[in-house]
């Protein structure tokens, strides 16, 4: 799991300030292909157009842009 960004070591996950449970979260949902993650933490949220093809929303905003 070192690309993860673990301890010391200089993941793409580390180097974007994620933390170790946020790199992994954000990992298993790159890994599944999935088209949104969501979540209420800020951190990840302000993260949004750095990851990947994945879709970063707060739930709110999901259901404002999936339900119009």
């Amino acid at each position: 799991m070192s690309w993860l960004g673990r301890n010391d070591d200089q993941g793409p996950f580390h180097q974007l300030g994620l933390k170790q449970f946020d790199a992994l979260h954000l990992a298993c949902a790159i890994k599944s292909d999935v088209d949104y993650f969501l979540t209420t933490d800020g951190g990840v949220l302000k993260k949004s157009g750095v990851v990947g093809d994945i879709r970063i929303k707060d739930p709110i905003d999901f259901i404002r842009e999936v339900f119009p």
